[in-house]
């Protein structure tokens, strides 16, 4: 019996097979040799993924090619060995990504101006101190320490209004606040899983990273992204821009 054709299938093998065939290595080192010589820039990184598109023949269009490539991409942005066209390069992809940041805090954010304001209130405290994290890993020496929900708590005993929540019933204060110790430190990574990131941002260095640059791109003035933020300073940014962004919704509407 003569099995039917299935464009379908054809086209998924089609796909698997490009994907095992292109060299992201190889590529990926010529991008960033070339960076190294000509100028590492954003617009230049731009121009050599553009070289990669022009020159390979792919069953795919050039979103899809992209997908492939943007694991391996942020891996090697983000790798142990850091250089001016590494992080020209981490930029770039992640100013490709936080445009996923907003949206789903944002959801949260609408909510929050209704009657369900703790979920945007733990995106909050917990984007910025996940940012917090990446940005005291840049600044120290040896490996990269992931944070634990015991910044958290200690964020807790020193925040007002997270204790407005936490506080509310005396007996149980210690209880509560060691679920939103928890939750706050959840928050970050269970978006980014249950989003067309979690395939990407794999590790958690990764969704601190993305934190952290979503910030510095949420600065309306670069020299506030300084290196000595606090978690509270970098939520009050990202607050600043939840704000402006629904503000923009409701004048269109």
């Amino acid at each position: 019996m003569v099995q039917a054709f299935d464009p379908a299938i054809k086209e998924q093998q089609e796909k698997e097979a490009f994907g095992e065939s292109i060299k992201l290595e190889d590529e990926l080192d010529y991008i960033f040799a070339v960076l190294e010589k000509s100028g590492a820039t954003t617009s230049n990184f731009r121009k050599g993924v553009e070289h990669f598109f022009a020159k390979i023949e792919a069953p795919l269009t050039k979103v899809e090619v992209y997908l492939v490539m943007k694991k391996a991409l942020f891996a090697r942005a983000f790798g142990e060995e850091h250089t001016i066209a590494r992080t020209v390069a981490a930029v770039f992809f992640i100013l490709e990504v936080i445009r996923h940041v907003p949206q789903g805090v944002l959801s949260h954010y609408i909510g929050f101006h209704y009657s369900d304001m703790e979920p945007f209130v733990k995106d909050l405290y917990g984007f910025a101190g996940h940012a917090f994290n990446y940005q005291y890993n840049r600044s120290v020496q040896g490996d990269y320490q992931t944070m634990t929900p015991d910044v958290f708590a200690d964020l807790i005993e020193r925040c007002d209004e997270l204790q407005a929540y936490t506080d509310r019933d005396p007996f149980a204060v210690d209880t509560v606040r060691k679920k939103w110790a928890q939750d706050l430190y959840d928050a970050p990574l269970q978006m980014v899983r249950s989003s067309e990131l979690g395939k990407i941002l794999d590790k958690e260095e990764y969704v601190d990273a993305m934190c952290y640059f979503a910030y510095t791109a949420m600065c309306e003035d670069p020299a506030d992204g300084v290196e000595e933020a606090s978690i509270e300073e970098i939520a009050s940014v990202y607050r600043h821009y939840m704000e402006k962004l629904y503000e923009g919704i409701g004048s269109r509407s």
